[in-house]
């Protein structure tokens, strides 16, 4: 009984933290640019894309701590992108500081998101682990418990009594070779300070990342940076 009760402490805070972590991530903006000129009035809007040049330059270049960025011309939002911004092709909008468009989420991660899709994952393999082992725990304990005569009978009367500790428990190994590594992973990026698109791209293979500080800064960067509350055109 006592067991069961530090087993809640500890397993419902992370449980809850990681469904609010989830529908934070999912339903909060990560980051849109809104596009020039979409709360103008329709005649405005339409005198404004009669002056825009029919073809403008594909690229700009712009110098941010000494390295150079090539800004894109986004033609869908018809803008060119900040730094670190990307055209999300399932969003269909270019969101500053693009990570990824995560499926399980059904959003993407970006820059106003990012740190709450953080601390979901982070909750979650938390989560996991404690389950795993938390429920083997209470298999083996009821095993010893109705191991009498033998050990075969003890198995058989520990899996009726306590089938959902086994579930748990090869739902929990299925699960959380792929949320550990995720978040293992996401840990790199973060002491590098780097995104996902910009990692698999293989943007700073040269070592010339402009926005690394160092691991510790990074992190410190993450857990406290100012909410964005307003993204400017």
């Amino acid at each position: 009984m006592t067991g069961g009760w530090v087993m809640c402490v500890f397993a419902v805070p992370m449980q809850v933290l990681s469904l609010l972590m989830f529908l934070r991530t999912a339903l909060s903006d990560p980051g849109i640019l809104p596009r020039p000129g979409v709360s103008l009035p329709a005649e405005v809007v339409s005198v404004l894309t009669m002056l825009t040049p029919v073809n403008p330059p594909k690229h700009q270049d712009v110098a941010v701590q000494g390295h150079l960025f090539k800004l894109k011309y986004c033609a869908t939002c018809r803008m060119y992108r900040p730094p670190r911004c990307v055209h999300c092709s399932i969003c269909d909008n270019c969101v500053l500081k693009f990570d990824h468009h995560c499926p399980w989420v059904g959003n993407c991660v970006g820059a106003r998101n990012y740190r709450s899709f953080i601390y979901f994952i982070y909750s979650t393999s938390l989560y996991l682990i404690l389950v795993l082992v938390a429920s083997p725990v209470k298999f083996f304990v009821l095993v010893q418990d109705y191991h009498t005569d033998s050990l075969s009978n003890a198995i058989k009367a520990a899996f009726e009594h306590a089938w959902d500790a086994a579930i748990l428990t090869i739902y929990s190994l299925g699960f959380l070779w792929f949320v550990v590594g995720l978040t293992g992973y996401h840990a790199y990026l973060i002491s590098t300070n780097q995104t996902t698109y910009e990692q698999i791209k293989g943007y700073y293979d040269d070592n010339t990342n402009p926005w690394d500080k160092g691991p510790l800064k990074n992190f410190r960067s993450l857990v406290f940076q100012p909410k964005i509350t307003r993204i400017p055109l």
